[in-house]
């Protein structure tokens, strides 16, 4: 039996060097696609990787990009070799000497990535650098102590410095990246991205592979060697390390596909969002609308109905001075009601729904021009050079029904002759200026009194509703001026209230662009 076995491993003995000679003139073909497959991965992965991603993936990649790329330039040297010297050297010992440093690097950059997937996102960088140091010292005392103690091999040391590296380097670096892609795996299972997780165990399978054919097969080293592995496998580690090479590209390159998952999921979130937003606004404008007829249209006509039956008793009593003065008041009331009717349809008309056609900016000069035609209240708004294209979708919503609301303070309220609202910007906050010549009241006394006026403290709330801030600036005969700072971001806008401001300070300016 044993010299059966004895009889078969010497007839393997020329299949094999057959095969190494033919593999020989193809090296060049074989280390270009290494090369060709890493430099792939490497681009690949570069071009999908996001910073800002909060995948399991994203903070380890990097490590991951650097292997790839230079282990490329690495098989490229060695094609290059071959091509001027017809062996795997260059026969020059400070070029060896880079080559062999620079794949030192690569698996050391591996290393990492696999540390970094194992220890995940919350766990310090000083853990990977720690273990990465540990394996740099190894790495460089175990050459040390070799190449120290002599002996035949001393004589093609960049052979030997390469089957170290690849057994205390490259070794350990397939197998943590492939117990790093396996630790991907289940978060990326517990994401709900089950197929990005069947990606991650493909690709740990390929780069434990990779690592037992980067350590398990040296040159110059006893066990195993070159011929023990085509003898034992029946192909020649140099095609086994390609082919592991394209696997390799193709499962991380299929991971990434979690990036573009992972994106879709954040715009149906906003989308999502905004679909919400529009509604809240829809019923946040149905509550507004109910407000106005309640507070406004319906008190109106109730008044109006107990003038016209206070009116219809003077008549039939003959009382013709005072039935006149019902019917003038009767007139006043419809004049009123009018008044808010259509002041009404002009708040219908705004679309407060972000991503309409118009911009903010055209909606309300659009709206201060009709309010200006409806009230008779010469009314203008300015907006400043700074002042954004766009605003968040919320914050947009509340300045427009912000100015309807202070607009319609000044027709009700300040008997004022004209208006002016200015939009700029102040201290990262967008803030917004409505003032008018009207009569002005004390600002104190609001405050400190039962609180009546119902639409200022709207105008507070919606401010509120996004971080914002509203401030009150009066003084009786001198009308006033709102300000209302809104946040740009997620940050919050505070405003000290100025009961009593200078006359200086009240005095209506217009800068920037006037629409």
């Amino acid at each position: 039996m044993a010299q059966v076995v004895s009889s078969e491993g010497d007839a393997a003995l020329p299949y094999c060097r057959a095969m190494l000679t033919e593999l020989h003139s193809n090296l060049i073909l074989v280390h270009f696609v290494d090369g060709l497959a890493f430099f792939g991965m490497g681009l690949a992965i570069l071009l999908q990787w996001r910073r800002e991603s909060r995948l399991p993936l994203g903070h380890a990649l990097p490590a991951l990009i650097v292997f790839a790329s230079v282990y490329s330039l690495i098989e490229w040297l060695v094609m290059l070799a071959i091509l001027r010297t017809g062996a795997l050297s260059f026969g020059n010992s400070a070029v060896e000497a880079l080559r062999l440093g620079l794949l030192a690097t690569s698996y050391l950059f591996l290393l990492w990535f696999g540390v970094d997937l194992l220890a995940g996102r919350n766990v310090r960088r000083l853990l990977p650098c720690g273990v990465i140091l540990l394996f740099l010292l190894l790495w460089a005392g175990t050459i040390v102590v070799y190449l120290s103690q002599g002996g035949p091999a001393i004589s093609d040391w960049p052979a030997v410095v390469e089957d170290l590296t690849g057994y205390l380097l490259g070794l350990p670096g397939g197998l943590l990246a492939a117990a790093g892609w396996l630790r991907a795996r289940g978060v990326f299972r517990q994401l709900n991205m089950p197929a990005i997780g069947a990606d991650c165990s493909r690709a740990a399978v390929v780069f434990a592979l990779y690592g037992l054919a980067t350590g398990l097969g040296p040159r110059v080293l006893v066990f195993p060697n070159h011929d023990a592995f085509l003898a034992g496998a029946g192909l020649p580690i140099e095609l086994f390390r390609a082919i592991l090479a394209v696997g390799m590209a193709y499962c991380a390159v299929r991971a990434m596909r979690a990036y573009g998952i992972e994106q879709r999921r954040r715009l149906d979130r906003a989308e999502k969002e905004r679909f919400l937003a529009q509604q809240t606004a829809a019923v946040q404008e149905r509550e507004r609308i109910g407000r106005e007829i309640h507070d406004g249209l319906a008190q109106t006509l109730g008044c109006l109905a107990l003038r016209i039956s206070a009116a219809q008793g003077h008549l039939s009593a003959h009382q013709i001075e005072r039935t006149q003065v019902d019917l003038s008041e009767i007139a006043d009331l419809i004049n009123q009601a009018y008044a808010d009717a259509r002041e009404a349809i002009l708040a219908l008309s705004v679309s407060a729904l972000p991503g309409a056609s118009s911009g903010l900016i055209q909606t309300m000069g659009e709206y201060v021009r009709r309010f200006s035609e409806q009230s008779g209240i010469l009314s203008r708004l300015t907006v400043d050079q700074d002042w954004p294209e766009s605003l968040p979708a919320d914050v947009e919503i509340q300045v427009i029904r912000i100015i309807q609301e202070a607009l319609s303070n000044v027709r009700k309220h300040a008997v004022a002759r004209s208006v002016c609202v200015e939009l700029t910007i102040a201290h990262g906050c967008a803030e917004i200026t409505v003032h008018d010549d009207g009569h002005g009241f004390d600002p104190e006394e609001y405050w400190e009194g039962d609180g009546h006026h119902f639409g200022m403290q709207v105008m507070r709330e919606r401010a509120s509703l996004v971080g914002g801030s509203l401030a009150v600036k009066s003084m009786p005969g001198q009308g006033t001026r709102l300000i209302i700072r809104l946040p740009l971001k997620k940050d919050r806008c505070e405003m000290d209230r100025v009961p009593r401001p200078t006359a200086a300070a009240d005095s209506m300016t217009a800068y920037g662009r006037t629409i």
